[in-house]
């Protein structure tokens, strides 16, 4: 009976702990971005006018490319247009463009890290036709567009890139992952900062500079309630020289406020607690 009490008052106690850290974080609203109408009777300039526009708003494109100017994060898009189509000897531009926006691992520029997600994939999620509607766009920058709106990419027919297949005979003998009371698969906190695209942005080893800010020091620049602060309102204090938005939206896409619960969210905190920089 005592453990009992004990038990419960522990989970009270926990319980009212999160409460005060979520109220000491500040409100704020958020906008889905805004939606571009792609019809099936765009004409090109159309096309390419509406790609621009996605590429500049719900595409994120400009969180790291430039137009014109050297790129820091990633590659500068002038003259993607006419490199597209010799970047990859197998590839004409098309085919070269969609699979950069689909599968961008696959081809990583020199000098650049492999930071890009799948723009059909969160936090981005472009359709299929908003998809064609950049490369029209892209292919605007140094080239002549060829895609329409009816133009119809491999991705689509396979609805996405194929995950790998696994042996069966494999797939039996591995051990089931452990889960909570619900089903749910527990990670630690290193599987959650991979899980979440966490280091698509962000370098936890070394003083190098992503998206984000290198993290390997920060346990020793911020406390755990400031850690616990840039979690759960990204947007409250932002990184001089860092773009505003970024990581809600990366957190918000890939399910880490819906998954994460108060356990899991305090390992994390107590794993970045500890990256002291040596």
């Amino acid at each position: 009976m005592i453990n009992l009490l004990k038990i419960i008052a522990l989970t009270v106690l926990t319980t009212l702990f999160y409460w005060y850290v979520g109220q000491q974080v500040p409100q704020k609203e958020t906008y889905p971005p805004e939606s571009t109408e792609i019809r099936s009777d765009m004409s090109m300039q159309e096309m390419v006018e509406a790609g621009s526009e996605i590429a500049s708003g719900k595409g994120t494109c400009f969180l790291c490319h430039t137009v014109g100017s050297h790129g820091a994060r990633a590659p500068d898009l002038a003259g993607i247009g006419q490199r597209a189509a010799e970047r990859i000897d197998s590839l004409n531009d098309v085919e070269y463009l969609a699979e950069s926006l689909y599968e961008p691992m696959k081809y990583v520029v020199e000098g650049y890290n492999p930071i890009m997600t799948p723009a059909n994939k969160a936090p981005i999620n472009l359709t299929e036709q908003e998809i064609l509607a950049v490369i029209a766009y892209l292919q605007s920058l140094g080239g002549s567009p060829s895609v329409s709106p009816n133009t119809k990419l491999k991705y689509f027919e396979s609805g996405g890139v194929e995950p790998a297949a696994v042996d069966p005979t494999l797939a039996a003998a591995a051990p089931a992952d452990p889960t909570t009371g619900d089903g749910t698969a527990v990670l630690g906190a290193e599987e959650m900062l991979t899980k979440y695209a966490c280091i698509a942005c962000h370098n936890f080893d070394q003083d190098i500079t992503l998206l984000g800010p290198p993290l390997h020091d920060v346990g020793a620049r911020l406390t755990k309630a400031e850690i616990y602060e840039s979690l759960l309102d990204p947007d409250a204090t932002i990184a001089e020289g860092f773009q505003k938005g970024l990581m809600m939206a990366t957190l918000g896409g890939t399910g880490f406020y819906e998954q994460v619960n108060p356990t899991q969210l305090k390992e994390l905190v107590d794993y970045l607690s500890d990256k002291k920089g040596n």
